[in-house]
Formats: structure tokens, C-alpha cells, sequence
């Protein structure tokens, strides 16, 4: 009797649920390790990935849902890992320094303007926060699982340093960073990139193409300093004028194609130990992100994912 009793219950139970699941329309999409993702997942990282290009809005229904179930899918990738090394959650000066950053590239005024944005897509700067957390502490675990295989020639920059004049001259840039495929040819690749490029515009195809972290941003880098960029990219970028796009570029980890956002020219006093700072530290920002994506890739392979 007692048992007739608990089937009884339990099939109420499952019966509660599944009336719930679907009043709320919320379904799993897929499983990773042990979590889930869920419909709603996907939807809150639309919402995310607009507040950071409003112009991914202009995307086409399905084609924002592929973009923000492979955004989370990776968060929730590089999620996993991070949790064998450390506990999330923690209160980190150096994640109040990240948000303040994140909130400058936005081009925010302050925390409360960032705030405000947020809510218009229906997110919590505390949601935001979890997401920026992940990003610092996964780039912590790569610095630390890569920091000896760094190569900075610090000789070579000084000397590139000290031919600078006093007239600083840089570039704002966006990128789109890609791969071939194995069974596709470069000239098919990169047609389609430009293709998409003319249609949805150099964010948008940022958005769908790149497999740069700057990506969620619309491929935007941020103002470089000439002197930081090899030969060959300052060669090609010298080829274009503004809001046009380099040819694909060989890299470490692909290609990459170039949009040149803006340009300045400054006069400036030289600081040798400054600069060459600010070199070492850009050197070792682009070797990490390499040996971002070569973590990364090694980990997904690694992944139980079961898509339902």
C-alpha cells in the first residue's frame, strides 16, 4: 500500500513538472558533463550578445539562435574546466577592474549607465558579472597553464621602440579571425566571409565567422599602437583606407581579415621603459589568446555533449 503510495506520488509529481515546463515553454537543448542548457539559456544569451553589438539584433531569427547556443555552448565549456582548478563565485578585486574595463569598452560613462543598458535586455549586472568572471579566471588558467611556453624578445622590441620619432600613429581595428575548412578552399572561405560582409555588415559576420573571443563584441580590438603590429599587417593595413577590409592574413592559429575603424597621429614623448612595457604586455596578450584557442580546442574534443 505504501508503495502504491509513492508511484502515486511521484507520477503527480512528473505530471507538476511537466505541466510547468510547458506553461513555460522551456525545453533542454542540450547536456554538457552534467548541466544543462535549456531553450531560456539560449534566449538570456541573445539578450546578452545584443547588449554588447546592438547590431546583432538585425540578424535573422535562426541565425541569432546559432550564434548564442554556440556562444554559451563555449562558456559553459571553458565553465567546466575552470571548476577543476578553482571556485567560481569569489569576490576578486581583479574581477571589479575586468567590469570597470568592460564597462569602458562599451563606451559607458559609468557603472550605473552600463546597468541601465542591461535592463533594457532584460539582464542583472550580476548575471553579467558571473559571465565576465568565467572569461577572467578561464584567461588566469591559460596564463598559468602556458606562461613558460611565452616568448617575448624583449631586445627586438626596444630596438623597434627606440626607431620610433615623437608622432605616435594608430589604428582603431576590428577583426574577424577564422580557419579553413579541410574540405573547402581559402578563396571559398573568405568569399563568403566578404559576402556576409556586404549583406549584415563587418559586426554581424564578426558575430558568425570568428572564432576570436572579440567576437561577442562585433570583432572590435580597440586602438593599437602601429609599432605592435608585425610587418605584414601594417603592410596590408597601409594598403586600405577607413571602413575597408585587409585581405585575409596568415596567423598563428588561421587568418585574420582587418577593418580599419579609424586612425590618429599624436605627438608624444617617448618613455622607453613605458612603451616597451605596454609592447612586452600586448606580445604576451596575442600569444595567450593563441594558446587560448589551441586550450580550448583541446578541451571541447575532451567534452561529454550529448545535443537532444
Amino acid at each position: 500500500m505504501k508503495l502504491n503510495k509513492i508511484i502515486f506520488l511521484i507520477i503527480l509529481s512528473m505530471s507538476f513538472f511537466e505541466k510547468i515546463k510547458s506553461q513555460d515553454n522551456i525545453s533542454i537543448v542540450f547536456k554538457i558533463n552534467n548541466e544543462i542548457i535549456t531553450n531560456r539559456d539560449i534566449q538570456n544569451e541573445e539578450y546578452y550578445l545584443s547588449a554588447l553589438n546592438e547590431q546583432f539584433q538585425n540578424l535573422a531569427k535562426e541565425k541569432k539562435y546559432q550564434i548564442a547556443k554556440a556562444s554559451i555552448l563555449k562558456e559553459e565549456i571553458k565553465k567546466n574546466e575552470i571548476l577543476k582548478y578553482y571556485i567560481l563565485n569569489q569576490k576578486d578585486p581583479l574581477l571589479e577592474k575586468v567590469i570597470q574595463n568592460f564597462t569602458t569598452k562599451l563606451k559607458f560613462k559609468d557603472r550605473a549607465e552600463f546597468e541601465a543598458h542591461l535592463s533594457r535586455y532584460n539582464l542583472s549586472i550580476d548575471a553579467i558579472i558571473k559571465k565576465i568572471e568565467v572569461e577572467t579566471v578561464w584567461n588566469q588558467l591559460v596564463y598559468k597553464k602556458y606562461q613558460g611556453l611565452i616568448k617575448i624578445d624583449k631586445e627586438k622590441l626596444s630596438k623597434r621602440i627606440k626607431k620610433q620619432t615623437d608622432t605616435k600613429k594608430s589604428f582603431l581595428l576590428s577583426e574577424i579571425v577564422f580557419k579553413k575548412n579541410n574540405n573547402e578552399k581559402l578563396n571559398d572561405t573568405t568569399k563568403k566571409i566578404y559576402n556576409s560582409i556586404s549583406e549584415i555588415g563587418f559586426q554581424n559576420t564578426a558575430n558568425i565567422y570568428s572564432i576570436s573571443d572579440s567576437s561577442k563584441f562585433g570583432g572590435q580590438i580597440g586602438w593599437v599602437n602601429s609599432q605592435n603590429l608585425s610587418n605584414e599587417i601594417l603592410k596590408e593595413i597601409k594598403k586600405i583606407n577607413l571602413n575597408e577590409n585587409t585581405i585575409p592574413i596568415i596567423i598563428t592559429n588561421g587568418y585574420i581579415i582587418l577593418k580599419l575603424e579609424d586612425m590618429k597621429e599624436e605627438k608624444v614623448k617617448i618613455n622607453l621603459q613605458n612603451e616597451l612595457d605596454k609592447a612586452i604586455t600586448y606580445e604576451t596578450d596575442k600569444q595567450l589568446n593563441t594558446f587560448s584557442k589551441i586550450y580550448f580546442d583541446t578541451i571541447k574534443i575532451n567534452t561529454n555533449l550529448d545535443e537532444l
